[in-house]
């Protein structure tokens, strides 16, 4: 489980969910809305914690290795599409 827990750990660094902006690209090429419970169904992960993630740019304090590859494997891109990390400045 990745899981940051002070910024001092982290080096001033935050980790942030990009899956709102894959949802959308997924929903363009597709043409159709793709709802939290599709995503949830398909993947096997919890539509609560779909939705969290599906947060624009959603600080992301911990994920299960489980889940990224699920969502990795979802959207059909690596771990960089997925999360993000910057400047927690």
């Amino acid at each position: 489980m990745i899981r940051p827990k002070k910024e001092s750990e982290t080096g001033g660094l935050t980790l942030k969910s990009r899956l709102h902006l894959l949802a959308a690209q997924k929903e363009e090429r597709e043409g159709r809305r793709i709802s939290d419970s599709e995503i949830a169904r398909v993947t096997g992960i919890n539509r609560a914690t779909i939705s969290t993630y599906r947060t624009p740019y959603k600080v992301v304090e911990r994920i299960e290795a489980r889940v990224v590859t699920a969502l990795c494997s979802w959207a059909n891109c690596g771990i960089g599409d997925l999360l993000e990390v910057s400047s927690s400045n």
